[in-house]
């Protein structure tokens, strides 16, 4: 009995952890998972992991050594922060979901089938599609920009909504591809395929769309050179079929994804243009240190009080890259770029080991490279 509710804990860790932190913003989800549960699910599985004993093994990979380093260099810029109580918060925030994360991710690999692997995104995606369809019947499933509307479903922004769109992309794209000989099977998972594709356009999100797009990319990258050449025929073909269905709507999709309301003459990036601009003066304040870890700087420092969510203070820094030289300096960047690197170096390593046009041979991809697709 034991052992049941121990592996029935560790199958659950992974999957709660992503819907506890994204459901904040889904209309049907947030009674459940606030501000405040989402830290109370992290904390009980943290205590789980620790209980049983199973933490540092998948803590001793390159990429989690100098993730967790990382997470450690944040927590020494309470010492120089302009709101340390915010930098304190932030960083024992992400000592507690770096390492948690990584354990429940190698536990879920563990004891999960290769073909199954991304399974712990099936919640994810079937909430990120309700919120979709259900919102056909809300009164605020648009966001309005200009001339243009953004829809969101049942979430808070169509940024959100497309992100999590592109966070299911990989279990639709895998699971269209792994059932793709039985009909019925591939019929079902092409038609949640789609739906997912639909909302994601609907929602406008050139962020989201890139995402998806580098997605569709490392998994052409990964398949065999005949399913790859497949692949390619298919996407010019639907591109030919796009342009002589829609011949007249190319300009307005083109207005409304790509240059989000701003002119030709603007350019796609008008609307990025003064937040990296604010960043990068920030960036260069932040120096080789940075200002606090979480810190905006000189933006609001004295009004942020204790609270489990930081959401009212400081601005929107549009860039990873320059909000991290910011409060964490040249030195936080470095570290941020060599995890990245050991990262993807593990996951080329083990996208060439699933080069092959045989879908059983994925199944002989290591265990432990597949505790790095979470």
């Amino acid at each position: 009995m034991k052992m049941t509710v121990n592996l029935s804990l560790r199958m659950i860790m992974l999957p709660l952890i992503v819907l506890s932190f994204v459901g904040v913003a889904v209309t049907f989800l947030s009674p459940i998972f606030t501000t405040t549960t989402r830290w109370l699910v992290l904390t009980t599985v943290m205590a789980y992991v620790i209980g049983t004993g199973r933490m540092w093994k998948p803590l001793r990979t390159r990429f989690a050594i100098v993730t967790l380093v990382y997470g450690v260099w944040g927590a020494a810029t309470v010492i120089w922060s302009e709101s340390p109580l915010l930098s304190t918060l932030k960083s024992i925030a992400f000592l507690m979901v770096a390492p948690t994360c990584l354990i429940a991710g190698y536990n879920w690999s563990l004891r999960t089938p290769t073909e199954n692997t991304l399974d712990f995104l099936m919640p994810l995606t079937v909430s990120a599609l309700l919120a979709g369809i259900l919102g056909r019947f809300s009164a605020h499933a648009y966001d309005y920009e200009g001339a243009s509307s953004l829809y969101q479903g049942l979430v808070s922004g169509p940024n959100m909504f497309g992100s999590m769109l592109s966070m299911c992309s990989p279990y639709l794209l895998w699971k269209l591809f792994y059932k793709w000989e039985n009909m019925r099977l591939r019929a079902f998972w092409l038609l949640l395929t789609l739906i997912g594709l639909y909302y994601l356009l609907a929602a406008s999100s050139r962020g989201a769309m890139m995402i998806v797009i580098i997605t569709v990319i490392g998994m052409c990258l990964s398949l065999g050179l005949r399913r790859r050449v497949q692949l390619i025929i298919l996407s010019i073909a639907a591109a030919i079929l796009l342009v002589l269905i829609l011949p007249n709507q190319l300009e307005a999709l083109q207005q409304k994804w790509i240059y989000k309301n701003s002119s030709h003459s603007q350019g796609i990036f008008y609307t990025r243009l003064d937040p990296w601009r604010v960043s990068w003066e920030k960036a260069q304040q932040g120096g080789w240190f940075g200002g606090g870890y979480g810190v905006s700087i000189g933006d609001k420092t004295g009004e942020f009080k204790f609270s489990l969510s930081a959401e009212k203070y400081g601005r929107e820094k549009g860039n990873t890259q320059l909000a991290i030289i910011e409060e964490t300096g040249v030195i936080g960047l470095v570290l941020y770029l060599v995890s990245l690197f050991f990262l993807f170096l593990r996951l080329v390593n083990a996208a060439r080991r699933w080069q092959s046009d045989d879908v059983a041979d994925h199944r002989s991809v290591g265990r432990h490279d597949r505790g790095f697709l979470f």
